[in-house]
């Protein structure tokens, strides 16, 4: 059930305006208090270097509206390098073959672009290997050379057959396997 507290009335409008322009006035005026207090604040010394997110974490507690906009404006790139190549880097993207691709599908391909370049994604770890690799141990299988011959791979059968141990090893199990 609503409450009815004649201590809280409906504002009219014109009350509701009048009410934000008194607190907009009390808020400037807090602004302009902090904002002469860090003029008249003395200047710090700095040595070599100059750690301004450092600066203002130290700060934060005397100065709290000026920290909240320093941690707004300090990160912002001081130079357009690094968004030029992004820029440049979508126009290799967006061709005009590929000017129906949706914005994640984009972004995917621009993310995928940046972490290949930066060698945080290789298609290719792990696909390197050694002849060593592929060399067949022991007897192969009959599924293995049933395999072989659908590929027509007769190369490999052919080199497994100059290689005398195989041959062996095949002719005594053809010779066990018939016994």
């Amino acid at each position: 059930m609503p409450s009815t507290s004649s201590t809280s009335p409906e504002l009219t409008k014109e009350e509701r305006i009048e009410r934000a322009a008194r607190q907009a006035e009390e808020d400037m005026k807090i602004v302009e208090l902090e904002l002469s207090r860090w003029e008249a604040a003395p200047l710090v010394a700095v040595a070599n270097s100059t750690n301004l997110v450092n600066f203002w974490n130290l700060n934060k507690y005397e100065f709290p509206l000026l920290y909240c906009i320093a941690m707004d404006v300090l990160p912002a790139q001081a130079s357009a390098v690094s968004c030029e190549r992004v820029f440049s880097s979508s126009k290799e993207t967006c061709t005009l073959r590929r000017a129906r691709l949706q914005p994640k599908m984009l972004e995917a391909l621009q993310m995928l672009k940046f972490s290949f370049r930066q060698s945080r994604l290789s298609f290719m770890e792990g696909l390197i290997t050694s002849e060593a690799d592929y060399m067949i141990d022991g007897l192969p299988t009959e599924e293995e050379l049933d395999a072989l011959l659908g590929q027509g791979d007769y190369d490999t059968i052919e080199s497994m057959a100059r290689d005398s141990t195989w041959v062996l090893n095949f002719a005594t199990q053809l010779d066990d396997s018939t016994e």
